[in-house]
């Protein structure tokens, strides 16, 4: 059996960024390291008739949070970013 050897990839996020992967990492049940790679490595969003970016996560949260001021934010995130991800795996 050969194992599969990984290498080191340097990316640069602003804080925001991060916070926003960190959250999205965690309400999925996953490192950080692994929702970067299923997204680097999955068909690009275009292709799903999905808007694309690093924004589209943030400006989606903002958006719920308007809407629904009684939820708190960390609740919103989850719910965020479950929608997003259902989205993308239809």
């Amino acid at each position: 059996m050969t194992k599969t050897v990984r290498k080191k990839f340097n990316v640069y996020f602003t804080e925001q960024e991060r916070e926003i992967l960190d959250e999205q990492a965690k309400e999925l049940g996953l490192t950080r390291g692994e929702i970067i790679r299923r997204r680097a490595l999955s068909a690009p969003a275009h292709e799903a008739g999905l808007p694309q970016g690093s924004h589209v996560y943030a400006d989606a949260l903002e958006a719920a949070a308007r809407s629904y001021s009684g939820i708190p934010r960390t609740a919103m995130a989850g719910i965020v970013s479950a929608v997003i991800k259902s989205l993308a795996e239809h």
